[in-house]
């Protein structure tokens, strides 16, 4: 192979330099590995309302304490003023209310060491466990029940050291607010409830095993998803994404379009007489040829570009914030690549050569839904294939 060839092969752009591209003016599609197109203001939504659902499950909790201490006062089980309820009360208030502000406001943002948002509302019913232990101690049992319901929220999300630190608050604030009453009071003793208090930290610290062994068990399962989904969505002889792939995606940008505007081209690109390509140099050679030619596209596209194997000679590209003009251009050049490059297995014997013939339909030019664009899309390189091949067509 020439030196030409070689930089050619190894710098496409710096031959074919790319038309200017539009910019985008609205929020970006998020592809994940499992092939789901989501926009920074859907994934943004999703974890609010995650969030959202956690402090409303917190909030009603400590309301349901309340509820119960509310429900010993009227029995006599507890020795509670209605005025220390009230101040309970109006501190939970308080506290949730402050919580609910912060979510609100999209403060959470600026607690990196809290991304799920579940320390902070723990330290803070840490706190409202402890008062109210402080004002009914009758029923301080309670307060363990309480605080091993709200470990449940943290399964999958913390793990052993985060567990552990929460429960050793949570010991310190028991200790804090029952050891006033032991001391004066004949009925306590201080030994006991301190020994209750470690015994509790103890049990705290084996949930936090269980909850790291849960966490690492829910990640693995987790990765483990996304390499199915992945391959799932991969072609196994180029490493492309699939046709699947583009069903799960394009669907995604064309909907980012219709509702903030700018373009998406979608083009169909297949690869001309590969058949009698096959049969002059065989199989394996045409499979070869058909992972160079995936690794040109993957060369030759920006990253927020796609290209994908559709199916057999097949191949798709899809061309976000791309109008039907800057992306003809585009497609010329790489046509030319292609058209220029050796699909040779090794740098000996003559060049074998491909071309390819493309049609192009854009977003929302030519529609904008996923089936009418595939389909101008295929009936443009379809109208390129009756034409001669080795050419583009734009959709009618």
């Amino acid at each position: 192979m020439s030196d030409e060839r070689r930089d050619h092969a190894r710098r496409p752009w710096a031959i074919y330099p790319p038309e200017p591209r539009e910019r985008r003016a609205a929020p970006r599609a998020t592809h994940l590995p499992h092939g789901n197109s989501l926009t920074e203001e859907q994934v943004v939504r999703i974890r609010f309302q995650r969030k959202k659902r956690g402090l409303q499950l917190a909030t009603t909790g400590l309301l349901l304490a309340l509820t119960e201490l509310l429900i010993l006062k009227a029995t006599g089980f507890t020795s509670m003023s209605s005025a220390q309820w009230v101040t309970a009360l109006v501190l939970t208030l308080i506290a949730e209310g402050s919580l609910w502000m912060v979510l609100q406001k999209g403060l959470t943002s600026r607690i990196p060491s809290d991304p799920d948002f579940v320390l902070l509302p723990m330290l803070v019913a840490a706190g409202l466990i402890a008062f109210y232990v402080h004002v009914a101690p009758e029923a301080r049992a309670l307060a363990f029940i309480a605080w091993f319901a709200a470990l449940l929220f943290l399964i999958g999300i913390a793990g052993f050291w985060r567990v552990t630190v929460l429960s050793s608050v949570m010991c310190v604030a028991y200790l804090a607010a029952i050891i006033p009453h032991a001391l004066v009071s004949n009925s306590m003793s201080t030994a006991f409830e301190v020994t209750v208090a470690l015994l509790f930290l103890v049990t705290s610290i084996y949930c936090g095993i269980v909850f790291e062994k849960v966490r690492k068990n829910r990640r693995e399962t987790r990765a483990l998803r996304l390499e199915l989904a992945e391959l799932a969505g991969t072609d196994p002889l180029t490493g492309l994404p699939n046709r699947r792939r583009v069903r799960e995606t394009l669907p995604g940008e064309l909907e980012r379009i219709r509702r903030h505007g700018g373009h998406c081209t979608v083009v169909m690109l297949d690869v001309d007489h590969f058949k009698a390509f096959n049969d002059q140099y065989g199989h394996p050679a045409g499979d070869a040829a058909l992972r160079q030619l995936a690794g040109l596209l993957r060369r030759s596209l920006r990253v927020s570009d796609s290209a994908i194997r559709y199916g057999g000679e097949e191949f798709g590209l899809i061309m976000p914030d791309t109008t039907a003009e800057a992306a003809y251009g585009v497609v010329d050049r790489l046509r030319d690549l292609i058209s220029s490059h050796p699909f040779n297995e090794d740098d000996d014997g003559e060049p074998r050569l491909l071309t390819v013939s493309a049609g192009l339909a854009t977003c929302p030019d030519d529609g904008t839904d996923y089936e009418t664009l595939l389909g101008k899309a295929d009936d443009a390189l379809y109208r390129a294939k009756r034409l001669g091949r080795n050419r583009i067509e734009l959709a009618a």
